[in-house]
């Protein structure tokens, strides 16, 4: 097996390592000298948990009327919202294996090229069907079992390939997003650890004052800078995300109905009845949890 996933795949292969090192040297800055980090940052277009979360922070965002109207007593939890809302936190939801995303991505593309092949196989198999070797009747039958399993076949191996390419759109953004603030992140512990060796120095020497607010003023707009970039990246990638679960559930839907044609009296493979009953069954199973955990706690459902 071989196609661009894999090369891709190495490429971003650190992207895990980078998350890890955006987030420690996050938590290392913030708290030692730039605690501005810690400042909450927008939400409104970074996905529906951190909008939920600014919205019960107090920060607004499209979800808050709606919220007030809801729930207009105070939660006592608005104080960790807005705090989860920082750099820190934010880095550590981020964090993301970009080089498993794309080794999926890889192998995505090559079911879907198995279904292209297997789709040109039925369509050269369908050619051998002459008059000669096949009665009118079961001719016609025939090609028409061969042309529904092409069709579905098809649909199959376009929804791979188109899933495959927007999951790598996804883990590259993710990528640079990481990269950026791993670089951002870690120049800022140095001038943090930089800035505490100079502000002892003034406490025990009386000396290092002048550097200490020097390390400050080079900082202060890198700080700046990560939490204008992260938002923005995180928007962008919220966008594409929205049109990769919009075009693979049309998609999807595509190919469970194509399985479901009837040519005639010949029955189709059960895309829609398939998808259905997965979805009956993930239903099913969040019953079961929410029953389980959820109502435990409930006297009045306890024998639910």
């Amino acid at each position: 097996m071989g196609n661009t996933y894999d090369s891709m795949a190495g490429a971003v292969s650190s992207g895990k390592d980078l998350g890890q090192v955006a987030f420690a040297s996050s938590l290392i800055a913030s708290t030692l000298a730039f605690w501005e980090l810690w400042t909450p940052m927008p939400s409104e277009k970074s996905g529906i948990l951190l909008n939920a979360l600014g919205t019960m922070g107090g920060g607004g965002g499209k979800m808050a009327g709606i919220w007030g109207k809801a729930a207009p007593v105070k939660l006592p939890g608005v104080g960790a919202a807005k705090v989860a809302l920082g750099m820190p936190p934010r880095l550590a939801l981020i964090r993301t294996d970009t080089a498993t995303m794309m080794d999926a991505c890889s192998k995505v593309h090559e079911a879907a090229k198995v279904a292209g092949q297997l789709s040109a196989d039925v369509v050269k198999h369908g050619s051998t069907i002459t008059e000669q070797t096949w009665k009118a009747k079961d001719q016609e039958q025939f090609g028409e079992q061969l042309e529904m399993y092409r069709i579905s076949l098809d649909a199959t191996k376009q929804l791979g390939y188109v899933t495959a390419s927007l999951t790598a759109v996804v883990a590259m953004l993710r990528f640079l997003q990481l990269a950026i603030a791993a670089a951002l992140m870690t120049v800022l512990a140095a001038l943090a650890i930089a800035w505490v060796a100079a502000m002892a120095m003034s406490w025990a020497f009386g000396i290092g004052a002048g550097v200490a607010a020097t390390i400050r003023s080079i900082g202060t707009p890198l700080v700046r800078i990560s939490q204008k970039i992260v938002p923005v990246m995180e928007a962008i990638m919220v966008m594409v995300g929205l049109g990769h679960v919009a075009i693979c559930t049309l998609m999807t839907a595509n190919a469970a109905a194509v399985d479901s044609y009837k040519i005639g009296d010949i029955g189709g493979g059960g895309g829609w009845d398939s998808l259905q009953d997965s979805g009956l069954r993930a239903v099913e199973d969040l019953l079961e949890k929410y029953k389980r955990k959820g109502l435990k706690a409930i006297p009045d459902f306890s024998g639910f």
